[in-house]
C-alpha cells in the first residue's frame, strides 16, 4: 500500500473511531461517589464536618483508608478516622481510633492527630495506621501507630494503640520516614 494510501486509511480508521460512541471505558457502569464517613465530634475548637488528608492502602479486595476528622485551622485533627472495605470498595465500615486524642473514645492524652498513613503487614496480617500526635497548640508529641485487632481490618471495629505497649506477641516493626514511606519489618510502602 503507497504511504498517502496508508495515511488515508488511518485517518478513516481514527474518524470511524472517534465518531463511532463514546470511548469504550465510558460505556461501562458508571460510577458514583460514596460518602463512607462523617465528622461525628462536636467541640468547638476545630472545624467540624471535615473529614480531609486521606490515605489508603489495598491489599487483595481490602481497602482501608484514614483521615483527618474536626480539622483545627491551625493543624491537626479532632482525630483520625478509619474506613474499610473488604469487597473493593462496594461496601464499608468506620469508625474513629480510640484512645488517640483527647476527643477520642476513650479519650487519649494528645490533643490533635495528624498525617494518617495507612500500611498491611503481610507476615502477621495485620493493618497498620500511623499518626502524628500534637499537643492542643499544635506542636507535634511523636508518632503513633494504631494495629487493627482482628486477622483483618473487618473482623472488629476495634484498633488498638501499639506505641509504648510491651508485648510478648510478635509486633510489626514500623519506621515511618520522611520521603511519603512507611518500612515494615524492612519492606518499604511507598504512597
Amino acid at each position: 500500500m503507497p504511504p498517502t494510501a496508508r495515511v488515508l486509511a488511518l485517518a478513516a480508521l481514527l474518524f470511524f473511531l472517534l465518531s463511532s460512541g463514546p470511548p469504550l471505558a465510558r460505556t461501562t457502569a458508571a460510577s458514583t461517589a460514596q460518602q463512607i464517613s462523617a465528622d461525628p465530634y462536636t467541640n468547638t475548637t476545630s472545624q467540624h464536618e471535615t473529614e480531609v488528608e486521606p490515605d489508603t492502602y489495598a491489599h487483595g479486595s481490602t481497602v482501608v483508608a484514614a483521615f483527618q476528622v474536626g480539622r483545627f485551622t491551625n493543624g491537626g485533627a479532632s482525630n483520625i478516622g478509619w474506613a474499610t472495605s473488604t469487597d473493593a470498595g462496594i461496601t464499608w465500615t468506620h469508625g474513629y481510633l480510640a484512645s488517640l486524642t483527647a476527643f477520642a473514645t476513650p479519650p487519649g492524652s494528645a490533643g490533635r492527630a495528624s498525617d494518617p498513613s495507612v500500611a498491611y503487614d503481610e507476615t502477621l496480617g495485620v493493618w497498620l495506621i500511623a499518626s502524628l500526635t500534637l499537643t492542643s497548640g499544635g506542636t507535634v508529641i511523636g508518632i503513633v501507630v494504631s494495629q487493627s485487632v482482628g486477622r483483618r481490618a473487618s473482623d472488629s471495629p476495634e484498633w488498638r494503640c501499639l506505641s509504648g505497649r510491651s508485648s510478648t506477641r510478635p509486633r510489626p516493626r514500623l519506621d515511618v520516614t520522611d520521603r511519603q514511606e512507611a518500612v515494615i519489618n524492612g519492606a518499604v510502602h511507598r504512597h
